[in-house]
């Protein structure tokens, strides 16, 4: 019983860093596109942050199927 518990606890303590990732990556993706219109980055930049962004979703979804 208690090895289920935690289980059960280290899978929502996942989804819990699943979701602040997607929220910082978002962060980070507006961030950049900010420094893109102000010339301080590049879009090869901005490209980046919305791939890790992407990949941060994708993981999310993993956690929560």
């Amino acid at each position: 019983m208690k090895s289920e518990v935690c289980k059960v606890h280290r899978s929502e303590t996942e989804v819990t860093a699943a979701r602040e990732d997607v929220a910082a990556r978002t962060e980070m993706v507006r961030i950049t596109n900010d420094q893109v219109v102000a010339k301080t980055a590049t879009e090869t930049a901005l490209k980046d942050a919305e791939a890790q962004l992407a990949d941060a979703r994708a993981q999310l979804d993993a956690q929560t199927q």
